[in-house]
């Protein structure tokens, strides 16, 4: 072979290793980096790995600046590591480049949210529904808003049953659609949506919990008490739960399980104080005045504006006889606005009702039964037995005012009802001026 032979042979070979590596650098271009970068920041926030994520996206980014896609992904992860100012900011990035981005409004919107910006979150739901009217997510965010921030019940169950229509198994939009039939005391449809939740995912403590509350509500406390049950099955450290059960175990007078349960609950939350206020009235059937208001005060401390806390300390002091005391807190009660509780003076056994005919005082006990007389128009409630057996019945003349549906709501609820003993039919009646639930 020549000289010459063997170094065209060389440069034969050098050339096509070059048109290889150019082939090569020309195939793997920006773009296509671009996309697998993306790809692998989407897994990662799959995965709930945001910070990698984000790396990935800024690398992609670097590589292809016009790509709207690639800043709505890294708003969407700053958003989950709460980086609201830039998820912000990505989201105006991703619009200027693509104003049909509706995932980059949504995204914004929720960012929004988390600033409290109300206002500027359903806005931006609001045009990604625009654009895109079968994104089931920006219902379910705008029902968001509605449910928790204006307590819109009835918008919040409209745009959770769009989110439904469009995806019937995200259990997410039934957790919230049966918290808002919650609030408009619809408890058959909440109920529904929770038992449809659990169904989707049986392992959510909290739409066991929720469901609870609605029976709790409603009165059938053991069912109740099993929801809170299977709630802390899921999820041992849920302190309303406990506090829950210790409610539904009260009304069933199960009053030592009861400061148990809300025990339980404080340990795990200290700032919680409905559960302060449970275990006041537990121990307020168990007598223990004491740490009742103790308990009552602490409550107080907390959430200075819990009526029933104001409500049952002042039954306790009324029990050990500081009737200022009890007066105090009683009109403190009354001036929080709750129509449902009034001036509570005196707090007397319902058995002990007969003793007392003709005077002016408040008795205690818990409703049997509601109904509405034939021959009047009065609202007769059996307190403390049922109506054979009833110790005494209250009677609110008219049936306006309270609803007769939320009295219905009370059955097995211990109440105070203020007004004059009566006696009619052989058994101790009451003629109703006001009344107090005690909680």
């Amino acid at each position: 072979m020549s000289i010459r032979t063997k170094y065209s042979n060389c440069a034969i070979r050098s050339f096509f290793a070059c048109f290889v590596l150019l082939y090569y650098c020309c195939s793997c271009s920006p773009r296509n980096d671009a996309e697998s970068l993306r790809t692998a920041g989407e897994e990662k926030y799959s995965q709930e790995e945001y910070a990698a994520a984000i790396s990935d996206f800024d690398r992609a980014i670097a590589m292809n600046p016009s790509n709207a896609v690639d800043y709505g992904d890294r708003a969407a992860a700053r958003c989950a590591m709460q980086d609201y100012e830039g998820c912000i900011s990505d989201c105006d990035v991703a619009i200027g480049l693509d104003t049909q981005f509706a995932g980059a409004y949504l995204n914004r919107g929720n960012a929004k949210y988390g600033l409290k910006d109300y206002a500027g979150a359903s806005a931006d739901y609001i045009k990604a529904i625009e654009l895109n009217s079968k994104f089931f997510l920006a219902y379910y965010d705008l029902g968001r808003v509605k449910l928790f921030i204006t307590k819109d019940y009835a918008g919040a169950v409209a745009e959770n049953t769009r989110a439904i229509a469009l995806n019937p198994s995200y259990w997410p939009a039934y957790y919230n659609r049966g918290s808002a039939y919650f609030h408009l005391e619809d408890y058959n449809k909440a109920v529904a949506d929770f038992d449809k939740c659990i169904d989707l995912n049986p392992k959510s403590a909290n739409a066991y919990n929720y469901r609870g509350a609605v029976k709790m509500q409603v009165g059938d406390y053991e069912s109740s008490i099993s929801d809170f049950t299977k709630a802390l099955k899921y999820n041992p450290t849920l302190a309303i739960a406990y506090s829950n059960r210790g409610v539904s175990e009260s009304a069933l007078k199960m009053f030592n399980t009861a400061v148990s349960d809300e025990t339980a609950a404080i340990k795990l939350d200290l700032s919680l104080a409905t559960a302060y206020c449970a275990r006041g009235v537990a121990e307020f059937n168990l007598k223990k005045y004491d740490d009742a208001i103790f308990d009552f005060s602490k409550a107080i401390e907390l959430d200075p504006k819990l009526t029933a806390a104001y409500t049952g300390r002042a039954s306790c002091k009324a029990a050990i006889g500081d009737e200022t005391g009890a007066k105090l807190d009683s009109d403190t009660a009354k001036k929080l606005g709750n129509s449902m509780v009034q001036s509570v003076l005196i707090s007397i056994p319902a058995r002990e009702a007969k003793n007392h005919i003709g005077q002016d005082l408040i008795v205690r006990g818990i409703i049997s039964e509601v109904f509405i007389s034939r021959q009047t128009t009065n609202v007769y409630m059996y307190l403390d037995g049922d109506i054979k057996n009833a110790q005494f019945a209250a009677v609110w003349p008219g049936t306006s005012a309270p609803p007769i549906s939320r009295l219905k709501g009370l059955i097995a609820t211990t109440i105070s009802i203020r007004g004059k003993i009566t006696i009619e039919h052989g058994l101790p009646e009451i003629i109703v001026s006001s009344w107090a639930q005690i909680y």
